[in-house]
């Protein structure tokens, strides 16, 4: 099996909704887009998917991942590791800068030791590693228009902001349609503990599955929050390629529908697995073709 085969292998198994969307990429993007997807998917299953595993054992897995990576890049592409070898070209066609990586094996690193966030900055600082720099480097394959550049053929400062605000949006979402699976088998919480404090809810409740009475109320705030960077998200996409605007516009489409669901279910998050049927993605794709 060729390395980009074992990479697009792993985003089907387990992106599913990204994969979908993917499928409207030309060609070319759709094989980097598989190699940065297992990129990031291989450390993030490294932390989250050995749980039995001491945190010691699973740091070392994850730094040997970051060393591998790191020696990669100064074996200029050469290594064992199919994912790695097919990440490091896409770098160096895409012209991405190696701190972003550095940035995301840092929040994943974060992901072992730090369970609780005080409040929103702490938590978009993590975000930043976590999910920003995901859509930093996506802009950088899919590339922008003339009119969008920094003056080098590079994308803007601008573009990268809303990029960036597409990642912090995904990312609370996927943060509030997992937050039964995070605290049950993680022992984490992603959402402020300032806020939900200030609607009267503990920590207990959480690992409890409790709704305590303001609990819609602290729910629908973290929806607006993701919602907002949703909306200020979809003004960068004029800003892309044209071949790239309808699946950028389809992957925040299919993900803004899990506040739907969330809605619909009473914001019983601890009660409900949330998923979009393969109609209503299809749906979502007609819808971003016109709008």
């Amino acid at each position: 099996m060729s390395d980009n085969k074992i990479c697009q292998e792993i985003m089907r198994k387990a992106g599913k909704t990204y994969y979908f969307a993917v499928q409207v990429f030309p060609k070319k993007i759709q094989l980097a887009t598989y190699a940065l997807y297992a990129f990031y998917r291989v450390p993030d299953d490294i932390v989250d998917l050995n749980e039995d595993l001491p945190i010691e054992d699973r740091t070392n897995l994850l730094l040997e991942w970051v060393e591998k990576w790191r020696k990669c890049i100064e074996n200029k592409g050469k290594s064992d590791e199919a994912v790695l070898r097919e990440a490091y070209k896409v770098h160096l066609e895409y012209k991405i800068d190696f701190k972003y990586a550095e940035a995301f094996f840092k929040a994943m690193i974060q992901d072992l030791s730090k369970t609780r966030y005080a409040n929103y900055d702490e938590l978009e600082e993590y975000m930043y590693g976590s999910a920003a720099v995901v859509g930093i480097m996506m802009t950088h394959l899919i590339g922008v228009r003339k009119s969008w550049d920094d003056g080098s053929g590079m994308p803007s400062a601008l573009t990268l902001d809303y990029a960036s605000k597409l990642g912090y949006a995904m990312q609370l979402t996927n943060f509030m349609r997992d937050i039964c699976e995070d605290i049950d088998d993680r022992n984490r919480i992603y959402l402020p503990e300032d806020e939900y404090k200030k609607f009267g809810i503990e920590e207990l409740d959480f690992a409890k599955h409790k709704y305590p009475e303001q609990w819609n109320s602290f729910m629908e705030l973290q929806l607006h929050r993701a919602e907002r960077f949703y909306r200020e998200a979809e003004q960068g996409v004029k800003h892309l390629n044209w071949y790239g605007q309808l699946a950028v516009k389809l992957a925040a489409r299919l993900y803004e529908a899990y506040h739907k669901e969330i809605r619909k279910s009473g914001y019983k998050v601890f009660h409900f697995k949330y998923s979009i049927s393969g109609f209503k993605k299809i749906y979502l794709l007609i819808k971003s073709l016109f709008i």
